[in-house]
């Protein structure tokens, strides 16, 4: 009985030092307004880890901060992220279009508007978690090698001319746009100028079959 009385007064204390933790970690930044940089892995998961590889990602954005002594804020980011087709997908491809595939790949770009939670751990690191929602466009493509007419240069003679160059060409393609939510959790470290941070998000596209993937990010906010 005397435990379920302790408890709430524990946690209430708890809920008091983490804010006060974050309100002095936020005091040795007081732009209301950050911009940031960043890019790294990204790992494609679900039924999407069928069709598409693992692939990059770099993206940018903003960081409005309020009242700067606050742990919330809101970031808009911009994202973009590439990926290589998986043999399932260019076995089925070849399949549908009764044409030879010998490559393919696909392609996400999106914009997120996101709300985040500071959480501290000492006095120049800081973790967060955030989540957001956006409109993200997919795009997948099909190609074959093939040859086409162009200009040939011989590195070793230094003489250009007429021939067969080969190149890829698009024998199927599907570009859609929709809905996208994400969730993720990132630790943040202070520099001289700037901070740098990790993160990793989980990151949804309602499409017919949802596209899903993670990314591993490092970057810099200015």
């Amino acid at each position: 009985m005397k435990t379920g009385k302790i408890i709430p007064p524990l946690a209430i204390a708890a809920v008091f030092a983490l804010i006060g933790a974050t309100r002095a970690f936020a005091q040795t930044d007081d732009r209301p307004v950050r911009w940031h940089i960043a890019g790294g892995y990204s790992e494609t998961t679900g039924r999407t880890s069928d069709y598409l590889q693992g692939g990059w990602i770099v993206s940018g954005g903003l960081t409005w901060r309020p009242q700067p002594t606050q742990p919330w804020a809101l970031r808009l980011d911009a994202h973009y992220s590439d990926y290589d087709a998986t043999n399932r997908l260019i076995n089925e491809g070849t399949v549908a279009t009764q044409r030879r595939i010998d490559d393919g790949n696909g392609s996400t770009l999106g914009l997120d508007l996101n709300g985040v939670l500071d959480v501290p751990f000492g006095e120049s690191v800081r973790g967060y978690v955030t989540a957001g929602v956006g409109i993200d466009r997919r795009r997948v493509e099909l190609t074959q090698v093939v040859l086409f007419n162009g200009v040939l240069c011989d590195p070793w003679w230094g003489f250009c001319g007429i021939g067969a160059v080969a190149g890829d060409r698009i024998v199927a393609s599907d570009t859609t746009t929709r809905f996208a939510w994400n969730a993720g959790l990132g630790v943040e470290f202070e520099l001289a100028r700037s901070t740098m941070f990790v993160q990793a998000t989980y990151h949804r596209i309602e499409t017919a079959r949802p596209t899903e993937y993670v990314p591993i990010e490092v970057g810099l906010r200015f």
